[in-house]
């Protein structure tokens, strides 16, 4: 997609979770740079998440439930890379044809929330608040514009209502993990096209809840699929 130039052909980007800082640099031709974000300036082994979905499951509400001890993202390293070791193009971003914007969930209503990078004060503070997950990240939430901010994947992880919403009409969705594919992940996929057709948007924690609801043997640390 990088290489296709593909995102100079289209009217409007948006980054959601890890993808806000992803495709932040992207947009203004710094992919490679925002490619490696995650992986090699974040201190903490990022690596250690699990890739099978089931196994992930369990790592995240483990994770949850640990609270901050068991973080695997140093949100404040992050940003310090984003504005130092590897800054991002934050002139190019506000002169960007297309708009570009991140999605956050409002901590106070659960709801989401859009942050247009070309117009927000400051650009970086923004991503950092939507990457924020509780017992993942190792800030829980930021503060930004007066909004207690967490991940946008908690409201809504895949924001084709928002996006239909606002007068595009053909989407182009990069998943950078494998909740869109594999085992178990019908129910990610489900929920989130019956939220579509009903209204409804359906977040992570929602979705895991009903998959946890319905598949409850996933917990078990003894089960193998």
């Amino acid at each position: 997609m990088y290489d296709a130039d593909v995102l100079k052909n289209v009217d409007g980007i948006f980054g959601i979770s890890a993808g806000a800082a992803n495709i932040a640099y992207a947009a203004v031709g710094q992919g490679f740079m925002g490619a490696q974000i995650y992986w090699k300036e974040n201190p903490i082994n990022f690596l250690k998440m699990p890739s099978d979905i089931l196994e992930k499951v369990r790592y995240l509400v483990k994770a949850m439930q640990q609270g901050s001890n068991n973080p695997l993202v140093d949100t404040q390293s992050i940003g310090d890379c984003m504005r130092e070791h590897k800054p991002l193009d934050v002139a190019s971003l506000r002169a960007l044809s297309q708009e570009m914007y991140v999605l956050g969930t409002d901590c106070s209503t659960g709801q989401p929330v859009l942050f247009n990078l070309k117009t927000v004060e400051d650009p970086i503070a923004a991503i950092e608040g939507c990457i924020c997950i509780p017992g993942i990240t190792t800030k829980a939430s930021i503060n930004f514009g007066g909004i207690e901010t967490v991940d946008g994947a908690y409201s809504n992880p895949i924001p084709l209502d928002m996006i239909f919403g606002m007068g595009y009409t053909d989407v182009l969705i990069v998943a950078n993990n494998n909740f869109l594919g594999g085992r178990w992940s019908e129910i990610f996929q489900d929920l989130i096209m019956a939220g579509i057709a009903s209204g409804k948007t359906y977040g992570y924690n929602e979705i895991m809840i009903e998959l946890i609801k319905r598949h409850p043997q996933i917990l078990d640390q003894n089960y193998k699929a």
